[in-house]
């Protein structure tokens, strides 16, 4: 409740406060009232002043009490692509929350594996990452956690239960962040950035040159995330023939069925058809996923229903996506975003790339713990990074892949949505996942420096 009212109570006094402020240099008053409005959606949105959705909802009033635009001219940019593609996703995760194909790709890797704890821990993050890659990474981290809450019943002492949970709770986040980054479907942040991408630069990244980007990384990445999971937190071990037990009661898994085979197939062709949009431009990702998700509802398929969408749909975070897309339409038209480049990214035809890389870094870290809300940090800070680029003279997708990947992998505290479902659990602290994710950010921060420059100059 104190923190809601604080919520409150710091709005309103930013609301009347800010006429009393001078207008910083390279801002005009209506780029000051912008700032303004950011900075009341933000505080509403940390503090959780009101619900998530319904402080979205009033946000797109806002505009009006500032004198910055009619509620019409502001909600131009709420039916964005990016909207609909998020809507289809959930009632893609929905449709294979519904059948045990995650568990046959889990127990594909266990019996590759075999029947050691950290080796258990490797095949749940693989089955992790790659389920994240084509669907949210919420649902996918949440498929898995309820496995590895059967798995620790397999240990006697609850001392060595809870120092195997910490490892494997804080194991399923990270990889499903990292697995979200294989493809632009493996997350609404990948589309959220590449559609600002091409709408603010003109650069258009196709879906098979994201993979060609990102696969590498996660290939480096998810097994150093697990390496250092396992020095760091030491998960005890358990005897093989309780895991093989474990392995076996997987194996019950009766055949697939229709439905099953159904969703797969489903799958597989949209995979199929986003791979061709690379070539094919109006199979663009997000008609693919609507496609998708319409055949599932069809006479004769019945995979979903429409209260299985409408019980999986996140509403807030729709409200919330379409009201910081509107907020982003603000930030353009009145300046705030080259001001807010040329406040924090000021550069001269000198500047290395590499470092601006590892600059840009270290504010989205620091931006994870003051805003730990993805898309409004992506939206609000696009378009002054491709003002960078075009300064610099460089392709904007060399600093727009790693901005959207640094926002994207919330590893410092579990204060975004997906490290927050296994922290709810109650095996880790607040302050446990930075311990492996600090050591990873960083590692992550000197890869893509080194990396995204050079590839991008090979494939864009």
């Amino acid at each position: 409740m104190k923190k809601r009212i604080t919520g409150i109570v710091l709005s309103a006094a930013v609301f009347i406060g800010y006429r009393f402020v001078p207008v910083p240099q390279g801002l005009e008053m209506s780029g000051m009232q912008t700032l303004a409005l950011l900075v009341i959606a933000i505080l509403l949105w940390v503090t959780e002043a009101m619900p998530l959705g319904i402080s979205s909802i009033f946000v797109l009033v806002l505009p009006m009490f500032f004198g910055l635009a009619t509620m019409k001219d502001f909600l131009v940019a709420f039916p964005n692509p990016t909207l609909f593609f998020v809507l289809a996703t959930f009632g893609l995760s929905a449709a294979i929350s519904k059948v045990p194909t995650a568990k046959r790709i889990l127990l594909i890797l266990l019996e590759k594996m075999g029947s050691k704890v950290h080796l258990f821990i490797l095949a749940m993050m693989l089955a992790t990452a790659l389920i994240s890659s084509i669907m949210s990474n919420i649902p996918a981290t949440v498929m898995f956690m309820g496995l590895a809450i059967s798995f620790l019943e397999l240990y006697d002492s609850e001392e060595e239960r809870r120092r195997t949970g910490r490892a494997i709770m804080i194991a399923l986040p990270i990889a499903g962040m990292i697995g979200g980054t294989i493809t632009p479907a493996g997350s609404s942040n990948n589309i959220l950035a590449l559609g600002l991408l091409e709408e603010y630069a003109g650069v258009t990244v196709r879906f098979v040159d994201w993979m060609a980007i990102c696969i590498p990384v996660v290939l480096v990445m998810l097994p150093l995330a697990w390496l250092l999971i396992i020095k760091i937190f030491r998960p005890a071990p358990v005897h093989p023939d309780k895991i093989r037990q474990f392995i076996l009661e997987l194996k019950t898994l009766d055949k697939p069925g229709r439905e099953e085979k159904m969703v797969v197939s489903i799958l597989v062709v949209m995979i199929l058809l986003w791979i061709l949009s690379s070539w094919i431009p109006a199979l663009n990702v997000t008609l693919v996923s609507i496609c998708g998700l319409a055949f599932m509802f069809l006479p004769g398929i019945d995979i979903l229903h429409w209260k299985d969408f409408k019980d999986e749909v996140s509403w807030d975070v729709i409200l919330m996506i379409g009201s910081v897309l509107c907020i982003g339409n603000l930030i353009l038209e009145n300046g705030v975003a080259s001001w807010l480049a040329d406040t924090f990214f000021r550069v001269d035809n000198g500047t290395s790339i590499i470092l601006l890389i590892l600059q840009l870094a270290v504010f989205m870290y620091i931006m994870q713990l003051v805003l730990p809300n993805a898309p409004a940090v992506i939206t609000s800070t696009t378009l002054p990074v491709t003002i960078v680029a075009e300064a610099l003279g460089i392709n904007a997708a060399v600093l727009v892949i790693p901005l959207c990947i640094f926002s994207s992998w919330t590893m410092i505290l579990p204060l975004s949505a997906v490290p927050m479902m296994t922290y709810s659990k109650g095996y880790y602290s607040m302050t446990d996942i930075g311990r492996a994710g600090i050591p990873i950010l960083v590692i992550l921060a000197l890869v893509l420096a080194l990396w995204i420059p050079f590839i991008c100059g090979v494939l864009l």
